[in-house]
């Protein structure tokens, strides 16, 4: 999938591609996110992430969480690794690595990685049509819980609804920030659209709105490739 993000008056900011692979009992999730054109003036940004991690009888697990960021000239590493007993353990490369240790052991027990999270809410509206759900996350640096809920039904743009015949699903989400650095990186809160795309039905996303450190910022589905589907939305 590959996502295009624009801000005030229509200026294209950030370019997201995702891909996401599940086969049997395992799951691959991978993030890359740069800036695009004026953005660049405000935060100049690289990122890569990844996880992966298996599925038991409808359960996500995750096992080892990735993330590259390059910010302003800032390079910044993560790591998380998830134990089989609910422990985990990260690793960090970070100029704010003393911030980062202000988050106890005992707070990221049962966290999941943010890529996990939209995945396990991705399942829930495939399997239940329901947004509701807070998920607790971890990231290596941040802990904070993703609050999720049913939104009423909005349209979507002309251009967008001829590609998408089917019903969309509306989720507001709500970050909480529970410990870790006090910054204002990624997004706040927003608003999702879901629809059900390809061969499997799964239930992904094709429009968005967020607060981020950016301003507030919407984005829009612009090309998605297998699960029997070859679309190009945006060039």
């Amino acid at each position: 999938m590959r996502f295009e993000i624009y801000g005030i008056a229509g200026m294209h900011l950030v370019t997201n591609r995702t891909s996401v692979e599940t086969s049997g009992t395992r799951y691959a999730i991978a993030m890359s996110l740069t800036t695009r054109g004026l953005a660049g003036i405000f935060v100049k940004l690289d990122s890569h992430s990844q996880t992966h991690g298996s599925l038991v009888g409808g359960r996500v697990v995750p096992e080892e969480y990735g993330g590259e960021v390059r910010r302003n000239g800032k390079d910044q590493q993560t790591r998380v690794d998830y134990g089989a007993d609910g422990t985990i353990a990260n690793d960090w490369n970070s100029p704010r690595i003393e911030q980062a240790a202000y988050v106890p052991a005992a707070q990221t027990r049962g966290t999941v990685d943010q890529l996990t999270a939209y995945f396990i809410l991705e399942r829930q509206l495939a399997a239940r049509n329901t947004c509701n759900a807070t998920i607790p996350v971890f990231d290596g640096l941040h802990r904070y819980d993703l609050h999720f809920v049913d939104a009423p039904p909005q349209p979507l743009p002309e251009n967008v609804v001829r590609y998408f015949p089917g019903p969309v699903q509306v989720c507001r989400m709500i970050r909480t920030q529970i410990s870790g650095p006090a910054d204002h990186e990624g997004t706040s809160s927003g608003k999702i659209w879901y629809a059900r795309l390809g061969r499997s039905g799964r239930m992904l996303p094709v429009q968005m709105q967020f607060d981020t450190e950016l301003g507030a910022v919407k984005g829009y589905l612009a090309a998605l490739h297998g699960d029997g589907l070859d679309l190009h939305l945006i060039k």
